[in-house]
């Protein structure tokens, strides 16, 4: 049998409850009713500004260069700048090494043949040949300051890196100086041929 109303909220017919009592009513809060401008208007907002557990999810941008940006992207890229700098920096410093040697083989053989040339500048000036002795300190002096220019080619970096070890950076500035002393020598020993000829 249907429900029939008289108007007053008073209900008839199989009711589990007693005849012509109230039906119960429920009495909802204004919070919890749908406003139906605020609904429209949280779908006219951006992702970014929606709050709670119906926020959409942020979309991904992609650049120029296809790379997706997210919340971790510099840990991505610090990951990938490390594993980069491990593999790359073993050839870096075989190439160093390799350099290093090249131009110690280079400096020794250019300087051992200005010391030779200083011996035997040295020989001809006892023996009071002053022309060969004067050639000869020239041609050492032209050997030790290719040397030094050999030493010089070297990138400031590697330079500073050789400095910094223990022993190799106490030999290169030994050697450097050595140069520079067997230069002095030379002009010196050239001076003198010239001046007593």
């Amino acid at each position: 049998m249907p429900l029939k109303s008289n108007g007053k909220n008073n209900y008839t017919g199989n009711l589990p409850f007693k005849r012509a009592q109230k039906a119960p009513s429920f009495i909802v809060p204004q919070s919890n009713v749908l406003n139906l401008k605020e609904v429209i208007k949280g779908k006219e907002k951006k992702p970014k500004s929606q709050k709670g557990s119906f926020r959409q999810k942020r979309r991904r941008t992609t650049t120029a260069f296809l790379i997706t940006f997210q919340k971790n992207w510099p840990k991505k890229v610090a990951i990938f700048l490390s594993v980069a700098v491990i593999l790359i920096l073993p050839i870096f410093i075989m190439d160093f090494y390799q350099t290093a040697k090249e131009t110690k083989g280079r400096v020794l053989g250019i300087s051992t043949e200005g010391y030779q040339h200083l011996d035997t500048a040295q020989d001809y000036f006892q023996e009071l040949e002053l022309e060969k002795a004067a050639n000869e300190f020239k041609l050492a002096n032209n050997n030790f300051n290719a040397a030094l220019s050999e030493l010089n080619k070297i990138n400031f970096v590697l330079k500073g890196l050789i400095k910094l070890i223990p022993y190799a950076g106490s030999t290169f500035v030994s050697g450097e100086n050595l140069l520079k002393t067997g230069i002095d020598i030379s002009k010196a020993g050239d001076l003198i041929t010239e001046a007593m000829s």
